[in-house]
């Protein structure tokens, strides 16, 4: 008499888990560093991405005299849905070198569908006078709790103005690697090149 033949299916596939430390699981949120990037082929592209490997094509950007300079970091589109809820944490390297005036820098989240962009949280805001020297300037962003479809992005939009005239300037850091920049000097001074947001995602 035959033996019956097994027919359950077995797979040598590995598998993919997710796994939280344990003051993770005890809030449900799990914070995901983001870092801003410029890149440059055809064209010039403000990103963010997820690791410190990249060099960026240029490492810090100023605002010289009266103006406003507006960068905006768009992540890669999401491939699973992600629930955007609690405090972001966002660290910038600047230097400044300003007079009397409303100098600020600002911060900004939001998601972005490819053609309008949504606010997520509300703008981070330093204004400041006469200053000069090159330090980290870091924000508390309590963030709207929001989803962020498959295929939508993260945007993060930094602006610098100076309002202080002639001979002024500010500037804002975005090598991820921290590399020294044009004006910015990780490697003499204390600050960063690096723009780094730590964005709280729900457990899910």
């Amino acid at each position: 008499m035959p033996l019956a033949q097994d027919l359950t299916k077995f797979t040598t596939a590995a598998q993919s888990i997710a796994s939280f430390d344990f003051d993770s699981l005890a809030t449900g949120i799990n914070y995901k560093t983001f870092y801003t990037l410029i890149t440059q082929d055809v064209a010039t592209q403000y990103s963010l991405q997820d690791n410190t490997i990249n060099y960026s094509y240029i490492r810090d950007t100023t605002q010289s005299g009266n103006g406003t300079k507006t960068l905006t970091f768009d992540s890669s589109g999401f491939n699973i849905p992600r629930t955007v809820k609690g405090t972001a944490f966002i660290s910038i390297g600047t230097e400044r070198n300003t007079g009397a005036g409303d100098n600020t820098f600002t911060a900004r989240l939001y998601k972005y569908d490819g053609s309008s962009a949504t606010p997520i949280s509300s703008t981070s805001t330093l204004t400041f006078g006469a200053v000069t020297d090159q330090k980290v300037i870091s924000f508390e962003m309590p963030c709207t709790e929001t989803l962020i479809a498959e295929g939508e992005q993260l945007r993060l939009v930094l602006t610098v103005t100076v309002a202080s005239g002639a001979g002024t300037f500010a500037s804002i850091g975005h090598d991820p690697a921290n590399l020294d920049g044009g004006r910015i000097i990780p490697s003499t001074n204390d600050t960063i090149t690096s723009t780094r947001i730590n964005v709280p995602f729900k457990i899910e």
